[in-house]
């Protein structure tokens, strides 16, 4: 379809102005012409620039506002052998209230008015992006369909779910779940990164022996408050100090859910963050690494968190949110 043709196009008039004619007469006879040709009831003079030039006699235009300018027209063209002279008429561009310029009528319009704007498509709102839709997040999951297609266990009566990890020696299969699939990816999106699709991450997740030694063994936990360690100890000397504190490295091995703490109400992962005021890139960080609610938080351990990349800040507001979970049980 051929688009219309929004150039300006000059409006030619005749218009005759006696010898006797003052300057307001003569604004009168522009009026009537210039409201003629626009199709206007009445336009205003002053919202238009009047210049003038005369054929080889005055080839330049000069303004037409006063009376004296209108007796350079006639003196100018008076020297000519058909004594005539051409007036342009311009719309003078005022500003409008949102700072662009509006044309406020034009002798080479129909209507006198600029619909320029109304064909202009507007401008779309971005849309918020999700969490999904973040540049981390889609490109660990392009890791993770990666790491899905070249690790397809084919192997027959192969306890896994069709997805393991077959090292170089190909003797032991180590059995891929969604959140090794999660962990090994997010380690490919580090800079620089720490896995390949061929080599997984140096992860406690992905410690063989660790799995099948533990594998069958029911898991005994021994609470002990630290009063009752005290007394265990051999009395401290003079010097030591009265309390008894954990070294740095067993702090971050102490689950959030504290052997103190009662497990409060199952909550999905989402439902949990909202109803403790946790950070959107909280959510991120947790569902990035496969938690799904607080039946897999409760188990977190602080040296974790720090390997999913949580500030210090995170941490202390993950820890404050499982406290406060825990009295809801």
């Amino acid at each position: 379809m051929k688009k219309p043709d929004k150039r300006r196009k000059d409006v030619a008039a005749l218009l005759k102005i006696g010898q006797g004619l003052d300057w307001d007469e003569v604004k009168v006879k522009i009026t009537e012409k210039l409201a003629e040709r626009l199709k206007v009831k009445k336009p205003d003079l002053s919202d238009y620039e009047l210049t003038f030039s005369v054929p080889r006699h005055q080839t330049s235009p000069i303004p037409l506002a006063n009376e004296d300018d209108l007796n350079n027209l006639r003196e100018a063209a008076i020297k000519c052998k058909d004594p005539q002279a051409k007036v342009i008429i311009e719309a003078i561009l005022k500003k409008k209230g949102n700072g662009k310029e509006n044309n406020v009528g034009s002798d080479d319009e129909d209507d006198g008015t600029d619909d320029d704007g109304a064909d202009r498509p507007k401008k779309k709102k971005k849309a918020k992006k999700t969490p999904d839709e973040l540049p981390l997040n889609m490109e660990v999951a392009a890791h993770v369909k990666t790491l899905r297609n070249r690790w397809v266990c084919n192997k027959a009566g192969c306890p896994s779910s069709g997805q393991c990890y077959i090292p170089a020696d190909n003797k032991e299969h180590f059995p891929l779940s969604h959140n090794h699939f999660q962990i090994w990816a997010a380690a490919m999106a580090k800079n620089p990164p720490l896995a390949t699709v061929n080599q997984p991450p140096n992860h406690r997740a992905f410690d063989a022996d660790r799995d099948k030694n533990t594998s069958g063994v029911p898991t005994i936990n021994f609470n002990i408050p630290p009063e009752l360690l005290g007394l265990l100890r051999p009395p401290a000397s003079e010097n030591a100090a009265n309390t008894v504190a954990l070294p740095h490295r067993d702090r971050e091995l102490m689950p959030l859910l504290t052997p103190t703490m009662q497990p409060g109400l199952d909550l999905m992962l989402i439902d949990f963050c909202t109803r403790f005021s946790l950070a959107n890139a909280i959510l991120t960080k947790l569902h990035n690494n496969g938690y799904t609610g607080t039946r897999t938080i409760k188990y977190i351990v602080v040296s974790e968190l720090k390997e999913m990349g949580f500030m210090n800040g995170e941490i202390a507001a993950m820890k404050d949110a499982v406290e406060q979970w825990s009295h809801q049980g």
